[in-house]
């Protein structure tokens, strides 16, 4: 077994190639333990290094293909309408518009003051504005009532009782305003009672026509059309249209009538007409032999024909199918 062993152990040395063998031992050096015939085994190969992979070249051209990046986003201006344009062209900064906003605050200053008779005030804010304007408006005033006499003739006439106080003169201008007041109130008051009058004549109108409906048992679904029709008919009406402004809503009746009338006619010389077309259709024709014979001609719609006749028709139209 022994010979056998060390023979496969050279065969395979011979094959893999002998490896490398420890320095020799010293003499006397213990052998170790175990099987003396047991071969020692080989050393193992040295491991091979793994190579690294190559990169796709389909990956490798994808990523050289460059992105488009993204732009940086716009701001989005405001549009201005044309009278937003014109009005930032007439203010264009802060400053011109600090200057309107007081000048606007103190014209109302002005006029609120020189309607509310706050005159010591009108006088101050002139004086502040421009002493010269005040001094001017003062000439005018002297002028044209005192150089001309006519406060001088008020004054004299006042003091000897002859003439209006001003008190009288104040009192008189209330008396006007009242009586302007009261004049306005009243007109605003017959125009509310005319408006209130009509919105009356207008349901009351309406409940009239609504109990003609229900007193003939018209067809709720077709009142509309007779109801516009009925309306047509009293706006073409000056007499009617008054009556019912006025609250008499009888007054529509027989225009009521007569919308009802037309709408539930309508269609009565249609049907007529085609009555006697299936009937002009149904008649026989003698022919020379003497026996009777029925004309192809039959009307298409089975609704055309009365209802005594269309078991006739049906048969007809049978035969004239199967002749086909």
């Amino acid at each position: 077994m022994a010979e056998e062993t060390l023979t496969v152990d050279a065969q395979l040395n011979e094959l893999f190639g002998t490896p490398e063998t420890p320095a020799a031992k010293a003499e006397g050096a213990e052998t170790p333990k175990g099987d003396p015939a047991k071969p020692v085994p080989a050393a193992s190969p040295a491991p091979v290094e793994a190579k690294p992979e190559e990169a796709d070249p389909l990956l490798k051209a994808l990523e050289e293909i460059e992105e488009e990046q993204p732009a940086a986003p716009k701001e989005d201006k405001p549009v201005l309408s044309p009278d937003q344009q014109a009005v930032l062209e007439a203010i264009p900064n802060i400053e011109v518009a600090t200057n309107l906003y007081q000048a606007v605050q103190n014209y109302d200053n002005f006029t609120g003051a020189l309607s509310s008779g706050k005159f010591t005030d009108v006088e101050a804010m002139l004086t502040k504005w421009n002493p010269d304007v005040l001094d001017g408006w003062q000439e005018h005033i002297y002028q044209k009532f005192v150089a001309s006499g006519a406060w001088v003739d008020r004054f004299i006439a006042e003091a000897e009782g002859k003439g209006p106080t001003k008190e009288f003169t104040k009192l008189q201008k209330e008396v006007n305003s009242l009586k302007e007041a009261l004049t306005a109130k009243t007109t605003t008051s017959k125009a509310e009672q005319e408006a209130a009058a009509t919105q009356a004549a207008f349901q009351g109108y309406n409940k009239h026509v609504n109990d003609l409906f229900e007193k003939i048992n018209f067809n709720a679904a077709d009142r509309r059309w007779v109801t516009a029709d009925l309306n047509q008919r009293i706006a073409a009406d000056p007499k009617v249209l008054a009556a019912v402004k006025s609250g008499n809503a009888k007054a529509v009746n027989p225009l009521f009538k007569a919308a009802c009338r037309e709408y539930l006619t309508r269609d009565k010389e249609v049907v007529v007409q085609g009555e006697k077309k299936v009937e002009k259709q149904l008649q026989k024709k003698v022919p020379l032999g003497g026996a009777s014979a029925e004309t192809d001609a039959i009307p298409e719609d089975i609704n055309q024909v009365k209802k005594e006749d269309r078991e006739t028709w049906t048969q007809r139209a049978l035969d004239k199918l199967f002749k086909k």
